[in-house]
């Protein structure tokens, strides 16, 4: 059954509470009179969406970074059970991260079967790493039965590029050196992290070294530009906004010399990388 998890702040913790509540109200609201923001969604979708969109709104109207991750990070749900996958912090000499390693059921006692070890590098528009992330990165260990390295890379926007890119890097260059076999390694990202899954296959295929067996770019951010009307025709639906995308743009740039073609995925070149899985 869904647990709601409140942290940090009290006064974080009652606003976000209220916004949980006031947006769930809402949505039977419209519902029970006829009018879903989108027919086909589930209610709980549709909750979800529009909680979250809230919470980045909220978040990103704070000036200060600190404050801003602590608001966002104040409520979480959790739905599959926190036991069956265990979450322990990387090692010494490790890249800063943590592994999520499944438990395995009663006929697997020692734990996953998978031969497999996905490296996953996290959504937040670059300058968000909330509790709901971890718990979903628990939830694809749990599903996929494979340990998972959750790298906690550096964020935006005290971080810019090519932080991001450098941390992915050294991350995938460890787990080769430990003796992972790169024809049993997947790399897989949402979002943000979908893009920087995506770019690090082309620094991979830059660089000479040996692509993974796949990669999974779950709804990845493709184009840091402006492109397409859909980029702002459908901020009635998306939990990420426009102007948000034009945000993490901006501090994923950090007036540096970068243009969007040079940090955007949809201009690389991916001939001869590994196979991605959108």
């Amino acid at each position: 059954m869904p647990k709601t998890i409140l942290q940090g702040p009290i006064a974080l913790r009652l606003s976000s509470l209220a916004v949980l509540l006031g947006t769930s109200l809402g949505v039977l609201a419209r519902r029970a009179i006829g009018r879903p923001l989108v027919p086909e969604w589930p209610a709980s979708f549709e909750m979800g969406t529009l909680f979250w969109r809230r919470q980045f709104n909220r978040a990103l109207a704070r000036p200060d970074m600190a404050d801003c991750r602590a608001c966002f990070d104040s409520v979480h749900t959790i739905v599959e059970p926190a036991d069956r996958v265990e979450r322990r912090p990387a090692g010494p000499g490790e890249p800063r991260g943590d592994w999520f390693v499944p438990r395995g059921d009663w006929f697997v006692p020692r734990g996953h079967r998978s031969p497999l070890t996905l490296l996953y590098l996290h959504g937040g528009g670059y300058a968000f790493y909330g509790e709901v992330t971890r718990h979903f990165i628990a939830a694809l260990a749990h599903w996929l039965d494979v340990p998972v390295f959750a790298l906690d890379y550096r964020l935006t926007p005290e971080h810019p590029h090519p932080a991001q890119i450098d941390d992915a890097l050294a991350a995938y260059r460890h787990l080769l050196a430990s003796g992972v076999d790169p024809a049993r390694l997947v790399v897989g990202g949402d979002s943000a992290g979908g893009h920087l899954s995506l770019m690090l296959l082309a620094r991979l295929r830059q660089d000479g070294l040996p692509q993974p067996r796949l990669a999974l770019a779950l709804s990845p951010w493709t184009d840091i530009g402006r492109r397409g009307a859909s980029q702002f025709g459908n901020d009635r639906y998306d939990m990420v906004q426009g102007w948000q995308t034009l945000r993490y743009a901006e501090w994923l740039k950090g007036g540096g010399p970068w243009t969007d073609a040079e940090l955007s995925p949809i201009h690389q070149d991916f001939r001869g990388t590994a196979p991605v899985v959108l």
